[in-house]
């Protein structure tokens, strides 16, 4: 919710940066503070300028001051928390920060929004789509939970590219100067192969910032595009899963044939490599994809665990996933690779016929 005589003092604060140097601003926030001790609006606002300074130190002084005085202050805890995404090793502190901001005041939008950003860097999608959507439900027309809610959905296992396309399509009427939100809309026609809307979004993309650090692929995306070329027009694609296939046809064929040869029922054993050899690409992915992932799920769930119940709840979450999660594990890959084969002839064929 807003706070209104914070909110009133900082606009009067903004007018006269316009007007005075930040020095001057400071030293008029300085004599309000002596005068009034307790002016915490003029503590948040004076932490303000020292994190726009970099004096980091000072504004987390001015912060905690707040929250001494008033640890009901939303305001306090928010502008804390964006101090310590700032700085490295503090994502903690800056997590719980967040967290309670939400706890004093479940309206505060800003506060979603950046635990959103957080969990997206963490590659925490569900959540960070859960904290973005909160943040538009409460804020309405803010451009920053779109772009990162549609960024969320682009990343998931199996990117929702229909709800990225409604947020970059949202951010963009919100912001049309917004360069970075044309290049992830080209990349989402792209991959609808709408040829004509991607080339318009890349083109704009390079008209806004032409110097940006990803303009050399978005003009390589954009002059194969111009060329005819679908972004899924990919033979080298085609060749390394025909590769991959006949490898493992070969491979698992003779494992197979030679451990069940002496038991008579050799064509089993055969069958079986055949089978399993087709789609050795999907299981080694299956494979690569789920370990990998089961590090970042399991420490995630122990700091969910922290957050919400303490240190001793997240000790018991992290060693019962490492006891639970890798049974679940090698039972999920199991059947994901009896469809292995299916999958594998899919690739095969999309990469083929685009």
């Amino acid at each position: 919710m807003e706070n209104k005589k914070y909110e009133e003092f900082k606009n009067e604060v903004i007018s006269m940066l316009e007007k005075d140097s930040p020095n001057t601003v400071l030293v008029y926030l300085n004599d309000n503070i002596n005068k009034n001790p307790n002016f915490l609006e003029a503590y948040l606002v004076r932490g303000e300028i020292f994190t726009e300074k970099g004096d980091f130190q000072e504004s987390l002084s001015d912060f905690d001051k707040v929250i001494k005085i008033d640890p009901y202050m939303p305001h306090a805890y928010y502008l804390r928390g964006l101090l310590y995404a700032k700085l490295k090793g503090d994502t903690d502190k800056a997590f719980n920060d967040f967290n309670k901001t939400i706890e004093i005041d479940n309206g505060f939008a800003a506060a979603y929004a950046n635990r959103g950003n957080m969990y997206l860097k963490m590659g925490e999608f569900q959540k960070a789509i859960a904290d973005c959507t909160k943040a538009i439900e409460i804020a309405g027309d803010e451009m920053e939970p779109y772009f990162n809610r549609g960024l969320a959905y682009m990343n998931l296992e199996e990117p929702e590219l229909a709800k990225a396309l409604d947020d970059y399509n949202k951010v963009i009427k919100i912001n049309p100067e917004n360069a970075e939100a044309y290049a992830k809309r080209g990349l989402i026609n792209q991959q609808f192969d709408n040829i004509q809307e991607a080339i318009s979004d890349f083109e704009k993309f390079l008209e806004l910032d032409p110097d940006n650090k990803n303009a050399k692929l978005v003009r390589d995306a954009l002059k194969n595009l111009k060329k005819g070329k679908s972004i899924n027009d990919d033979k080298p694609e085609f060749r390394k899963h025909l590769i991959i296939m006949i490898v493992g046809l070969v491979l698992l064929s003779v494992i197979g044939l030679m451990l069940s040869i002496n038991t008579g029922y050799w064509y089993v054993g055969l069958l079986i490599g055949v089978y399993f050899g087709i789609g050795i690409g999907p299981i080694g992915a299956n494979f690569k994809n789920e370990f990998e992932g089961s590090g970042s799920i399991i420490w995630g769930a122990a700091k969910s665990r922290y957050y919400e119940a303490g240190f001793g709840a997240a000790v018991g979450q992290f060693f019962f996933g490492l006891f639970l999660y890798p049974i679940w594990l090698l039972i999920k890959v199991f059947f994901k690779s009896l469809i292995s084969p299916f999958v594998a002839i899919y690739q095969l064929v999309k990469s083929r016929n685009p």
